[in-house]
């Protein structure tokens, strides 16, 4: 009978320099007064970080499903990719060569500095390549500071300009503090005017009809928040925070404070560790705790400094968050990386940020800057580029565009060690552009072989690596199948399609009603009943399975879920064919015509089945047509899926969740 299949994956743990599992517990007053190196001094003040484990996991090898993948916009990723940096005249061409879209300043609060902003986003827009470089426009509430009021005039002008990416609020008021409403808070005291600037700043934003539809960004670091006014949640839910500091704030349930959740999760890590393997994936993690980490857990789930209860792990998934500063100093000594480290570590950065659901990451900062910006810079302090802006710059000549397009999937799978991640995009022309990359060591000497089936031909597969240069490294001709040596840094794989071979699938519709009474609806010229022993194949087509196991639920009941018995309609079967991974339904229509062909499924013995039924060409094996299984909630009642097909294609039907992906019948009109 199919049924549920259990996964069994086996980690092996390989522990570090330590033998024993040890406990380090440090606290300071300030990031620099702790670390025996120069930190931005611009950071948070410390905080009690229990390290709980010297280890670290890593996964034995291991195959990634060959499920349906699907894509993402291209564009939409390389929106993502910020930097800190200001928005001072003679920076345009550091911007241009890093191919950014995003800049967070503070500096953008005067009129001089909006005409900056304005002035670097039309100089930075290069048709078809950027759409100019956009502001997150960071609030300050401080004395000799603009008020709301202003900061809402000024994303106006940004706005209008095209030039206005968010509006952000305050920065570190832990570190910083906050004065407003002629009171003060952060800084070591109580938030509550943190919390009113916030829910103040939000509601201007919202009432003005020139940018109401823009964004606004938490302050960063609500994990310092001192008294539970609820800064925590986006929008504080019924008891989520202190009533009585509630009241004290103006902040009732329901306050909307912001729209994105806003983290500072430096990949570095607050302690002056060397890079571990996956350091940029653990960083980026937004549901656990990693240890070391400052990430949207201990912003957004159990705050750090006070605990405060806020999202559940699986609501922390969803959650909408940005990064604003994340980053690496380059230099010698403890908590210190080379460039080459740097850059292949950030690049990695902004790749898993992305695949884990950061809308946006900004990385401190664009230039080397002395005591104030230490060595975090992207460029040296003489504006030459460091290996990091090299690397992005190599990165965004190969990934390049600025529309929005159809979206597909892409049937792959490789087999790898667990720092081995994978992005697909697409281009908005349609072009898939799948990302690999390998978070080993940088410079450790490690690398691994990494098998690499797309799932059909491509025409050519042009490889780049945007730690060597901008050109295409390697070509491979009509190729499907690949292995790819990885190391420490990502490979782009451009995925050239096929010629067309002339089979075409046209999707026709989903029939949820008619169940199993299919005589007199489908199945006119041909038909194959799962484990019934009458079949009819037309005379214009052949039909072959593959990969998939028999079973019969029961033979002959009277379920008008299960299907029709062809020899005597007033009986039924209720049967399938099924696989805990996938297997394939060939079906080849030989007279030139094209045909309806239809596909019944039905979770017969459960309601929470779902799998893919990928339509693919015979002849290049490329995906012609993608359907979901079931339409709704639950496929108990079973589900049609309509085609019309010309030529030779092959359906594969894809396991998603839970039980084995099945189908019943096959039916030709």
């Amino acid at each position: 009978m199919p049924d549920k299949v259990t996964i069994f994956v086996i980690f092996y743990l390989v522990f570090l320099a330590a033998a024993p599992l040890f406990l380090c517990v440090a606290s300071a007053k300030r990031r620099g007064a702790f670390l025996p190196f120069t930190f931005d001094p611009r950071k948070r003040d410390g905080r009690s970080v229990t390290l709980k484990f010297a280890a670290v996991a890593i996964a034995v090898i291991f195959t990634e499903p060959a499920y349906a993948a699907n894509a993402q916009h291209l564009a939409k990723f390389l929106e993502s990719f910020g930097v800190g940096g200001g928005v001072y005249p003679g920076r345009e061409a550091q911007y241009i060569y890093l191919g950014v879209r995003n800049n967070r300043d503070g500096g953008v609060t005067t009129p001089d500095g909006v005409t900056n902003a304005i002035n670097l986003h039309n100089s930075t827009m290069i048709p078809g390549v950027n759409p100019g470089v956009k502001a997150s426009l960071l609030t300050i509430s401080q004395p000799g500071w603009p008020t709301i009021p202003q900061f809402i005039k000024n994303a106006e002008s940004l706005a209008a300009a095209g030039a206005l990416l968010a509006i952000e609020g305050v920065n570190e008021p832990h570190n910083f503090g906050v004065t407003y409403n002629g009171r003060y808070g952060g800084g070591g005291t109580d938030w509550l005017p943190v919390a009113q600037f916030t829910r103040d700043l939000r509601a201007a934003v919202v009432a003005d009809p020139w940018i109401s539809t823009y964004p606004v960004f938490s302050p960063s670091e609500t994990g310092a928040e001192s008294g539970n006014y609820g800064l925590q949640w986006a929008q504080i839910p019924k008891g989520g925070a202190d009533p009585t500091k509630q009241a004290a704030a103006g902040v009732p349930d329901g306050t909307i404070y912001y729209d994105f959740a806003n983290a500072h999760n430096y990949v570095c890590s607050i302690f002056p560790d060397p890079v571990r393997p996956n350091q940029a994936w653990l960083a980026s993690d937004p549901s656990v705790n990693q240890p070391g980490f400052d990430g949207e857990y201990g912003n957004n789930g159990v705050t750090w400094g006070a605990k405060y209860a806020g999202y559940t792990p699986t609501q922390l998934l969803t959650l909408p968050k940005v990064t604003t500063e994340t980053g690496w100093q380059t230099g010698s000594g403890k908590g210190f990386v080379s460039e080459d480290t740097q850059g292949k570590v950030l690049l990695n950065t902004l790749l898993d940020q992305f695949k884990r659901g950061w809308a946006y990451t900004f990385f401190y900062e664009l230039y080397d800057g002395g005591t104030s910006l230490g060595t975090w810079g992207l460029f040296h302090s003489d504006k030459s580029p460091k290996l990091a802006a090299t690397y992005f710059h190599n990165l965004t000549s190969a990934l390049v565009d600025i529309g929005y397009g159809s979206l597909g999937q892409l049937p792959y799978s490789f087999t790898g060690p667990a720092t081995v991640h994978d992005l697909l995009l697409q281009r908005s022309d349609g072009q898939f552009f799948l990302v690999l990359w390998n978070e080993r060591v940088p410079g450790d000497g490690g690398s691994d072989d990494i098998p690499l089936d797309l799932g059909q031909t491509f025409s050519s597969i042009d490889i780049y690596d945007p730690t060597v240069g901008t050109g295409i490294q390697r070509t491979y001709p009509n190729t499907r199948s690949l292995t790819l040596h990885m190391t420490d840094h990502p490979l782009i794989l451009a995925l050239k399609p096929a010629i067309g071979s002339g089979n075409s699938v046209s999707f026709v519709k989903r029939d949820t009603t008619t169940m199993g009474n299919w005589s007199g609806v489908y199945g006119a010229d041909g038909y194959n009943i799962s484990q019934d022993t009458h079949t009819l194949t037309p005379s214009y087509a052949s039909v072959g399975f593959s990969g998939q196991s028999n079973y019969t639920w029961v033979s002959l009941p009277t379920d008008k879920r299960a299907l029709q018995r062809p020899e005597n309609p007033s009986t039924r079967i209720a049967a399938c064919w099924y696989s805990a991974t996938n297997f394939t339904i060939d079906v080849n229509i030989t007279d030139g015509k094209s045909h309806q062909v239809a596909l019944y499924a039905n979770d017969w013995d459960h309601d929470t089945r779902k799998e893919t039924i990928n339509v693919i060409d015979a002849a290049t094996s490329a995906v012609l047509d993608t359907q979901i299984l079931p339409a709704g909630a639950s496929l108990h009642n079973g589900e049609y899926l309509v085609w019309n097909i010309k030529g030779h294609v092959k359906f594969q039907i894809v396991r998603n969740v839970s039980y084995n992906s099945v189908i019943s019948g096959i039916f030709f009109r």
